[in-house]
């Protein structure tokens, strides 16, 4: 059955590339619905925000595209949760301001990752290590952790009439699947020690979400209005 509030779209390619064209393929497409894409990602990846020109040589080998949107250098391992969003500017369900936007989208994952049985906890970044460069080491209110892992990463972009959501849910083990010497270990992931499928994530996430707009989301009256890590149902066996 048709989502009534959002368009779903589950197209999902083998490559960063593909992967990264197709959300701005939808970008370019877009209308008043809200279009939300969520796929599983397919083989180890690199993706880096369109402030970014190159991949360090160290990681030419692995499958690599630029994206739409901003934020630091981003390792995707093969069964993570990859989504992207698309909504226009005039949806005041959404809010009126970009924080309002990623607030409520951030609510809806700390949801998912709750109805799985996790924990979900705000990020904080060891100081010795931050690195705006590199998404692991970004610190965002908006985005997620489980124990000392960051899980869900989230960046956006605002356009003349819409903006662009994208995100990822860290499932899986990104120093098992680079391989890569110590030096890049605080830029990876470790993910959940027992992480579960992509579609049980994304189909917690897109509930979440709609439940969400179904009751009227952030509101026209809220800019930034919307706390995180609140008023979410607990789990069972929770993690983290």
């Amino acid at each position: 059955m048709p989502n009534p509030h959002f368009l779903s779209d589950s197209a999902y390619f083998d490559t960063a590339a593909e992967n990264m064209r197709y959300d701005e393929h939808l970008l370019s497409q877009a209308a008043d619905t809200t279009v939300l894409r969520w796929y599983e990602w397919q083989k180890p990846g690199i993706t880096i925000s369109h402030r970014q020109t190159d991949i360090p040589a160290a990681l030419d080998q692995f499958d690599a595209s630029g994206r739409i949107t901003g934020g630091g250098l981003l390792f995707h391992s093969p069964g993570d949760l990859v989504f992207g969003l698309v909504g226009s500017l005039t949806d005041l369900r959404w809010g009126t301001g970009l924080k309002a936007k990623l607030c409520l989208i951030s609510k809806a994952a700390q949801q998912a990752l709750t109805q799985a049985g996790f924990r979900p906890l705000p990020t904080t970044t060891d100081p010795a290590f931050q690195n705006r460069a590199f998404c692991h080491t970004y610190q965002s209110p908006y985005e997620i952790a489980v124990g000392s892992e960051k899980i869900v990463a989230l960046t956006l972009r605002k356009m003349r009439h819409h903006f662009i959501v994208q995100g990822i849910f860290h499932l899986n083990d990104n120093h098992r699947d680079f391989k890569l010497d110590t030096e890049w270990h605080p830029y990876l992931s470790h993910g959940l020690i027992t992480p579960p499928r992509a579609v049980e994530i994304g189909q917690q996430f897109e509930g979440a979400l709609t439940a969400a707009l179904e009751q009227g989301g952030i509101g026209v009256n809220q800019k930034n209005g919307c706390t995180t890590f609140g008023n979410i149902q607990p789990g069972v066996e929770l993690q983290g």
